[in-house]
């Protein structure tokens, strides 16, 4: 995980929400499979990051992320924020538009402001890369 209750604790300056582990476990494994999947950054033997502005921003982007779900009644698993209303008898379901610049739709999951840090620190924008084998 790229933060700790502790550290979500500091960020939120308040009690960190009930599930806040699962949340930052969650926060962390939508970060690698999705918001860095193509990132370029030094890393150890174990796959961490080394270098001290990403370990930052990794570690406040999960935070954000987690603040976010939270602000948004979300447990980070994108159902929260699917409906702007719903109504029960003779069921009446409202959807955002919610669209990226391009038209594209976006993942409730994504924290504006993750988004934001990860950027800074150089960690997104970077294309899918292939490489050869040479023997």
């Amino acid at each position: 995980m790229y933060a700790t209750v502790e550290e979500l604790e500091a960020w939120l300056g308040d009690t960190p929400p009930a599930g806040s582990e699962r949340m930052l476990a969650r926060a962390s494994r939508y970060m690698d499979n999705v918001l860095l999947k193509t990132s370029i950054y030094p890393v150890d033997d174990a796959g961490t990051p080394t270098e001290e502005a990403h370990i930052t921003a990794m570690r406040d982007a999960c935070c954000a992320t987690v603040e976010w779900w939270q602000a948004n009644g979300d447990d980070g698993l994108g159902a929260g924020s699917e409906y702007t209303s719903v109504t029960a008898g003779s069921i009446s379901l409202s959807k955002p538009s919610r669209t990226d610049p391009t038209g594209g739709a976006v993942d409730p999951r994504r924290a504006p402001e993750a988004v934001e840090i990860l950027d800074g620190a150089g960690l997104l924008g970077h294309s899918p890369r292939t490489y050869q084998c040479r023997e």
